[in-house]
């Protein structure tokens, strides 16, 4: 077994081996009647064995509570080091001591009763348990799409500070099957204590590390899979050589019916150095497509709209072409004869193989331009076209003289137009607008040509240190707070291919990081879409930084341990900078949006901004006993405000008149059977105005006064969801058969 590989890793091939042994062992048994229920109950066993990828299903992540209040029957941990290795059972609470049982990571009981100061336990909830999430602004929107007045005027793009899980379960509620694009990237697992699994860093020498990130994948996978639109839509995940291999075959077990490819990327030219391996310098993207989305073509750099036509060299550059062999053939070493304005006078006669090219005839004031590379031999190669074929082309303005390069053995450059750039000149798809100064034309394209992207993209704008690393210091006023983070044209080449032609797309990622997506789709709105993301990224702080600040006595909850967490000190600041053009001190950033020698699309200074807008929240897990006592319509109401499209004025508490539909809402709420004459009248006239709300919701604990309502102010039933009063009821998840965990 290597390193690679954990106990229960096995191989489809192995299996078979074992179970085909242990027949014949059945088999070899003597007494009939034992040797029948042996055969009987191992058969039970193989018909739930997994071929394939297989690995050990750990059950979901425990997670840990902030905010929420410590109580008797419920389930605790420590706050100084939280996770189900110090959870316990709260047995009872007096005063400021609570009795407690200890529980192992299946929440079962272990070792012996002992007490704890409740100021230093918080709430954890085994899976199974069920959770109730709610979304809390967490600081000031950034607004770069206002009117005059300074209201939005496009919808946000949305940060969530959350374990991913149970964001996407609460997300759920109100996407599911409408996600055009997922682009993920998630934890490599390269050992090296770069993510969690249950609150603990995972490392090398977890030989469970590969099933533990395998399980930790496959659940928010499949939660992504009801995300995404099964008509159109894509997912795409960035990973590298850790867990590719076992990526590609855990993406086919659960889409086997979508296409995917995978991508390779080249993101450090110079490579990584390894000793005694290879210096990796690629990463891959697997694209996972649903329904009918395909990939979009991208403009061919060679017929680019507005560039210009280009041209190639007529010397053969291949030595197989050499004059004398057998491909260069007989009749394209010939001289081409350039006067001292640089022009081409005439095109001369082939030379015979062994014939000197100082026999040539001479033309008085001309210089002879033979194929002669400039190397220590002064190789003699032959033209491109033949001598006929190159006059022709030079008539019509086909054939170019360069630079002189009188110190050379061939003394001026030439070009030519080769037969497809002619047959773009002759068609329309390219214009000519001029001519250059020895006669030749100037064309440019006056249509972009759309080509297949291919599956090694080896692009200088994918470099992740430049446009990556140091792209993010510069928004952030030169400060480096995060390491490695994606390039920005990578993941905004990614998203193009897909959501070039929805204005309107939606874009999820539940690995957030830095903020990049939503970065890379701001970009892309500069075509004037009004595609939005969401963002969902925990706000964990670094393995190092972790244990400095469990030194200084500092926990999760602590605002000093919070302002260092990913979501606060790297992911809302680069968005606010992004968007405003300043940096976190306020200064304006002094960088480009450009790749130098390679086109991008939409360059230009960082200061300008965007016209974007974006909202940033806390998912948090609320009480529900505090909750339900209340009846709190405003721990659920910006979930309702996502439902509606993110856009226009929250409905945050319920009104005297019993509904809500606010100028400029894109949703309304019915809270009262007493408010819906006026629900009804307020709906009739956005509807006449064609300004009808997208989504409407009804509060009502029965069916049949969900329905009396949904009739009697006219809502329209295919866009109408009902709310129980009892809200959490709305959103409870994190429930499931704790029999299939353990």
């Amino acid at each position: 077994m290597t390193e690679e590989q954990g106990p229960h890793e096995d191989t489809a091939h192995e299996l078979r081996q074992s179970t085909n042994a242990i027949d014949m062992d059945i088999a070899s048994i003597e007494d009939p009647n034992l040797r029948r229920r042996i055969a009987a109950a191992f058969e039970r066993l193989r018909s739930k064995a997994e071929y394939g990828l297989v690995f050990e299903r750990h059950k979901p992540e425990s997670v840990v509570l902030h905010g929420q209040t410590v109580r008797e029957d419920r389930y605790a941990t420590l706050r100084s080091d939280p996770g189900p290795r110090n959870a316990y059972r709260v047995l009872a609470i007096d005063g400021d001591t609570a009795t407690l049982q200890p529980v192992d990571e299946h929440f079962r009981s272990v070792g012996q009763q002992t007490t704890g100061m409740l100021d230093e336990l918080v709430p954890v909830a085994r899976f199974g348990d069920p959770i109730f999430p709610g979304l809390i602004k967490s600081s000031e929107d950034v607004l770069g799409a206002v009117d005059g007045n300074g209201n939005p005027t496009k919808p946000f793009h949305t940060v969530v500070n959350g374990e991913n899980f149970h964001a996407l379960e609460t997300l759920l509620y109100a996407y599911e099957g409408q996600v055009d694009c997922i682009y993920i990237d998630p934890p490599y697992n390269s050992g090296a204590r770069d993510w969690k699994y249950n609150n603990d860093y995972v490392d090398k020498d977890d030989v469970y590390r590969h099933s533990l990130w395998l399980s930790f994948m496959e659940k928010r996978l499949k939660l992504a899979q009801r995300l995404l639109n099964p008509k159109e839509s894509v997912l795409m995940v960035a990973i590298d050589d850790k867990e590719g291999a076992r990526l590609g075959l855990l993406l086919e077990s659960i889409f086997p019916t979508a296409g995917i490819e995978m991508v390779t990327t080249v993101i450090n030219p110079r490579g990584k150095y390894r000793t005694g391996t290879f210096a990796r310098s690629d990463e891959y993207v697997y694209f996972v497509t649903l329904g009918s989305a395909t990939v979009a073509g991208e403009p061919d750099p060679d017929y680019a709209e507005g560039a210009l036509v280009p041209w190639r060299t007529l010397r053969r550059s291949d030595y197989s072409s050499r004059r004398g062999s057998k491909k260069g053939g007989t009749g394209q070493f010939y001289p081409i004869y350039v006067n001292r304005d640089g022009r081409i006078e005439q095109v001369g006669e082939p030379l015979a193989h062994g014939v000197p090219r100082s026999k040539s005839p001479k033309v008085r004031g001309c210089v002879a331009v033979f194929p002669i590379r400039d190397d220590p031999d002064q190789t003699e190669m032959n033209w491109g076209l033949t001598a006929p074929e190159l006059r022709a082309r030079l008539s019509r303005g086909y054939v170019r003289v360069g630079k002189a390069t009188p110190g050379k053995p061939q003394t001026y450059e030439i070009s030519y137009l080769t037969s497809g750039k002619v047959l773009d000149v002759e068609t329309g798809r390219a214009a000519i607008v001029g001519s250059n100064p020895d006669g030749s034309v100037l064309a440019r394209y006056v249509t972009h040509k759309v080509k297949m992207p291919t599956s090694t993209w080896v692009r200088p704008s994918h470099n992740a240190e430049v446009h990556g690393t140091e792209l993010l210091k510069t928004l952030l006023g030169g400060e480096k707070r995060f390491d490695f983070p994606k390039s920005l044209y990578a993941v905004e080449d990614c998203l193009r291919l897909f959501v070039a032609d929805k204005p309107d797309a939606l874009v999820i990622d539940f690995f957030g990081g830095s903020g990049t997506t939503a970065h890379a789709l701001m970009r892309l709105n500069k075509d004037g879409g009004r595609r939005r993301s969401i963002l969902v990224t925990n706000n964990e702080v670094s393995a190092g930084e972790q244990e400095s600040l469990r030194a200084r006595d500092l926990y999760p909850g602590d605002a000093e341990w919070e302002a260092l967490g990913i979501c606060e000190y790297v992911a809302k600041p680069r968005l606010r900078a992004a968007v405003t053009g300043r940096t976190p001190a306020g200064a304006p950033i002094t960088g480009e949006y450009k790749v130098n020698g390679f086109e991008i699309l939409h360059p230009g200074p960082m200061s300008e901004g965007f016209e974007e807008n974006v909202r940033f929240y806390n998912l948090t897990y609320l009480d529900p006993e505090t909750v339900e006592a209340k009846q709190s319509f405003e721990q659920v109401a910006h979930l309702l405000w996502l439902v509606g499209g993110a856009e226009g004025p929250v409905i945050e508490t319920e009104p005297r008149s019993g509904w809500a539909l606010p100028d400029g809402a894109t949703y309304g709420v019915l809270f009262r059977n007493k408010g819906r004459a006026g629900f009804a009248e307020a709906l009739s006239t956005r509807t006449s105005a064609g300004d009808p709300p997208r989504h409407v919701f009804i509060i009502a604990d029965s069916a049949d006064e969900f329905h009396r309502s949904v009739d009697e102010v006219g809502a329209d039933p295919a866009h109408t969801t009902r709310l129980y009063r009892h809200y959490l009821k709305n959103f409870r998840t994190n429930v499931i058969d704790l029999k299939d965990q353990l």
